[in-house]
């Protein structure tokens, strides 16, 4: 399946970041989906969710940090 024409630019998720940070919202991640969009998610959505203020993915060198010797 291929990817839909992207609907948007760098310019209109920071704009859209900008206006969620005016609004009172703490945005934290952009999440883009196949069809072109793209959503963003804030705190409070990914902490209901997910119960960490984490990106919902995880991130991989969390580990290796959090276990790495001194």
């Amino acid at each position: 399946m291929a990817r839909s024409k992207l609907t948007h630019n760098r310019a209109d998720i920071r704009a859209m970041w900008e206006l969620m940070e005016k609004m009172g919202q703490e945005p934290v991640a952009v999440k883009l989906h196949p069809d072109g969009t793209f959503r963003i998610m804030t705190r409070r959505h990914t902490e209901a969710k997910y119960g960490t203020t984490a990106h919902p993915m995880g991130n991989p060198w969390d580990q290796v940090f959090t276990h790495a010797p001194v």
